[in-house]
Order: structure tokens, then sequence, then C-alpha cells
């Protein structure tokens, strides 16, 4: 019995760990693209002061890029990923 508990456990564990590796990327995403609008903002109309400080703009337009092609590199693997336990598991039966 308790052996049962313990794998039930373990599994939604990792059920638990897969949904954040696949919803994380997608949060960054969304919040590096909010991010993004709020400095083409700040370019046009400085007076909503949004950002102040040209060293802050210029690295949170590093943070900006940097999260985004990271969540998108994520996403990827983790679709390819996805493709390759399937087709792994149609070869097998």
């Amino acid at each position: 019995m308790a052996a049962a508990v313990a794998i039930s456990s373990t599994l939604e564990k990792e059920r638990e760990q897969r949904m954040l590796k696949r919803v994380l990327p997608h949060i960054s995403i969304a919040c590096s693209l909010i991010l993004l609008i709020l400095y083409i903002i700040n370019l046009f109309n400085d007076a909503m002061g949004f950002l102040r400080g040209s060293e802050f703009e210029f690295l949170l337009l590093i943070s900006i890029i940097a999260s985004f092609f990271t969540a998108v590199y994520l996403v990827r693997e983790n679709w390819l990923s996805d493709k390759r336990k399937n087709r792994d598991s149609s070869r097998r039966y």
C-alpha cells in the first residue's frame, strides 16, 4: 500500500514538472512581449514614464530579447521531444 502511494506521488510530481516545463516558457514569452510593448510605447511617448534611464532601457532590452529566444527554444525542444516520444512509441508496437 505504501509503495503504491509513493509511486502515485512520484507520478504526480513528474506530471507537475512536465506541466511547469510547458507553461513557464509560454509565460516568459508573454511577459517579454508585454515588456517589449512597454519599451516601444516608451520610445514614442516618454511622458508616460514607463521606463527611466538609458542604462535601464538597455538592460531591459537585452533581458527581453534573451528571455524571448530562450522561451522559444524551450517550446521548440518540448515539441521535438514529444514528437520523438510519439515516433519511438509507434515503432515499438
